[in-house]
């Protein structure tokens, strides 16, 4: 919410932070896209778990397979 992104907010809505949590894999929906993100947790100390989150919409998974081929 602070960034006023409507994507990162949607996102942060669709992965499950938590302490123990494991690598995730989603699909979601933000403005009429269809996005993919994965979340990586890092326990920096006891006290702070840090989350990174990788976000791409579809179209450029598309438009990289495509370049490919």
């Amino acid at each position: 919410d602070d960034f006023n992104l409507p994507v990162v907010r949607d996102a942060a809505q669709t992965f499950e932070f938590t302490r123990n949590g494991e690598t995730q894999i989603r699909d979601f929906e933000s403005g009429g896209v269809r996005w993919w993100g994965a979340a990586e947790r890092l326990q920096l100390s006891e006290e702070l778990t840090f989350w990174i989150l990788v976000l791409l919409p579809e179209s450029d998974l598309h438009e990289s397979i495509a370049e490919g081929s």
